[in-house]
């Protein structure tokens, strides 16, 4: 089987966009001025989509004068888009990591549950000003209505930035070898979806700003659905 997909992610295995530059290698090399426009984007497309925003808008809310900013420093919105998912996984890669080396340490199976919450928990810190999730609706929009498409991104070329990242895609694949590489696909495609899309809700109707008990049983409601989701048993071929 092929190489697990990202969950919380674009499914990985597009080809890299000649739009993207090579600096982002490195995200945590990027420089304030890019990073602005990067959170900027996210935002924007989170509101409306990736295809209805228009660069001129990007910068403007980003405060920069130059109406060229996005083609400059990114290439082209592919580029920026890309460029958002490198800078975001690069963020949650850490907490990913520390998160596999308490499980190691503990000497704990790495169950279907742990991992799940490895991938997903890490997006709840991904918020704007306000408190509410942009890069999980960014998300949403991005599987829904741009990833048929064929827009690609650059998470394959990302090797430093998302080491944790591929070892617990790793650790999921072998836990799905009962499915085929399509079915492991749509299930965590499908997964990624239900998570932030549960996020996107939480924002809408008011139960994140509020936190406590009733956002927690949500996470770990959508948790234990994805899970027993992912590991159903595959129907028999009709």
């Amino acid at each position: 089987m092929s190489e697990a997909p990202t969950i919380g992610l674009p499914l990985v295995g597009d080809p890299l966009s000649p739009g993207l530059k090579p600096a982002f290698e490195k995200p945590q090399n990027l420089g304030a001025t890019k990073v602005r426009l990067i959170l900027a984007a996210e935002s924007l497309f989170s509101e409306q989509s990736i295809e209805n925003v228009s660069l001129r808008e990007i910068a403007r809310a980003a405060g920069n004068g130059n109406n060229n900013a996005v083609q400059y420093h990114f290439g082209s919105k592919q580029g920026l888009v890309q460029a958002i998912f490198a800078y975001r996984v690069w963020q949650m890669d850490e907490t990913r990591r520390e998160g596999l080396e308490a499980l190691r340490a503990r000497s704990r199976d790495a169950d279907i549950k742990a991992l799940l919450e490895l991938l997903f928990l890490p997006l709840l810190d991904l918020t704007d000003d306000t408190g509410r999730h942009t890069y999980a609706s960014f998300i949403v929009k991005y599987l829904l209505l741009s990833r048929p498409t064929g827009l690609p991104h650059a998470i394959d070329s990302l090797t430093e930035s998302t080491a944790a990242l591929r070892q617990i895609n790793s650790r999921i694949e072998r836990l799905l070898a009962h499915l085929s590489a399509d079915l492991v696909n749509s299930r965590i495609a499908t997964a990624s979806l239900m998570f932030n899309t549960m996020l996107v809700r939480s924002d809408n109707d008011g139960v994140t700003k509020a936190g406590g008990a009733q956002l927690r049983q949500r996470i770990d409601d959508c948790l234990e659905m994805i899970a027993a989701a992912l590991l159903a048993p595959a129907r028999a071929e009709s």
